[in-house]
């Protein structure tokens, strides 16, 4: 490994350069980061569209259940 400040050639095991004394900064490259795909994405709004529709179906199927049970002139 060689040093980012002085470009002296080091042991990967240190922490500081033997020649400059700076901090090696170690990247980790074997970390992943996991992205969301848009498909995935797609579907996972999709399935909360259709709930949400399913609840609004329900609520105005007791709306109109609730509309012609309590208006007595509409059965006359």
């Amino acid at each position: 490994m060689h040093c980012t400040n002085c470009g002296n050639k080091n042991d990967p095991d240190t922490k500081f350069c033997g020649k400059c004394g700076a901090e090696h900064i170690v990247k980790d490259t074997d970390s992943k980061i996991n992205f969301v795909s848009n498909s995935t994405w797609a579907t996972q709004t999709t399935g909360v569209k259709i709930a949400i529709y399913i609840v609004l179906a329900f609520a105005g199927l007791i709306l109109v259940s609730m509309i012609l049970l309590y208006i007595p002139s509409f059965w006359r």
